[in-house]
């Protein structure tokens, strides 16, 4: 059984892992320090990956974190 780990804590190619990227972290909105630029404080069911569906995203596509959230933007 695989458990679910923020990207930022993940080991490379630990076969026991999956990586999870928050949508933040694609977003133009997103600021130094886990700001958003919108909301101030990130609503934490996207801080920490529980939605993707968050009404004020600005997805940047060049972003290196989008391969990882792509899938679940649909």
């Amino acid at each position: 059984m695989k458990k679910e780990i923020s990207n930022s804590m993940s080991k490379k190619n630990d076969p026991h892992f999956d990586i999870i990227t928050p949508i933040c972290k694609a977003c133009k909105n997103f600021e130094e320090g886990f700001k958003c630029k919108v909301y101030g404080e990130r609503p934490k069911e996207y801080g920490y990956a529980k939605k993707y569906n968050c009404p004020r995203k600005n997805i940047d596509k060049n972003n290196i974190n989008y391969k990882y959230i792509k899938d679940k933007l649909k």
